[in-house]
């Protein structure tokens, strides 16, 4: 329930006309040289598993290329923890792909939407017998990154990754939403 609350805030935010009023906001390009157009990206969060009912401390890393200050495309790999409910255990991790798409709100201050594909893995335990299955999916995220220097800006996300693994002749659909705090070097 605290992540939809924490989505909400967020949302409202995001829609708030006060912080779209920014006289100083300037879009440009990188500069040519074609290293300041990388990023790297970690993270670390809670992973909230929506069937299971449970979630667990995780992780995520990850590159990106900035098009413009407005498009950027990213790779990255999210460890999200596991969960558990009675003696069984789920596990989940993916590796994703997406477009970045991003909104300055203020000089720093910027919000961003991704979406992508994520090839997942998901594991569960139950009775001591493990399942898995992988499969490929959309994801998509939102998020608020605050610059904290020329080269560095915090990250706030919420990604929020759909699931059907069949395990045992039966499909379970798992949600996962994972919110995360991370830090952004851009060289």
């Amino acid at each position: 329930m605290g992540g939809w609350l924490l989505l909400s805030l967020l949302a409202s935010a995001l829609a708030s006309p006060t912080l779209f009023a920014a006289d100083d906001i300037v879009v440009t390009r990188p500069d040519g040289n074609p290293g300041s157009h990388l990023y790297l990206g970690a993270a670390a969060g809670y992973a909230d598993y929506r069937e299971t009912g449970d979630g667990s401390a995780g992780f995520s890393l990850s590159v990106g290329y900035r098009i413009d200050e407005l498009l950027a495309v990213e790779l990255g790999w999210m460890d999200l923890g596991d969960a558990s409910k009675g003696d069984s255990k789920a596990e989940a991790s993916a590796l994703t792909a997406a477009v970045v798409g991003s909104l300055p709100l203020r000089t720093d201050l910027t919000a961003f939407a991704r979406l992508g594909l994520a090839g997942w893995r998901y594991r569960l335990t139950e009775g001591g017998v493990r399942q898995d299955d992988s499969d490929t999916d959309l994801w998509f995220g939102i998020g608020l990154d605050y610059d904290v220097g020329a080269h560095s800006s915090v990250r706030f996300a919420g990604d929020f990754l759909f699931m059907s693994p069949e395990l045992g002749g039966d499909q379970r659909d798992e949600r996962i939403l994972f919110f995360s705090v991370g830090f952004l070097y851009k060289p």
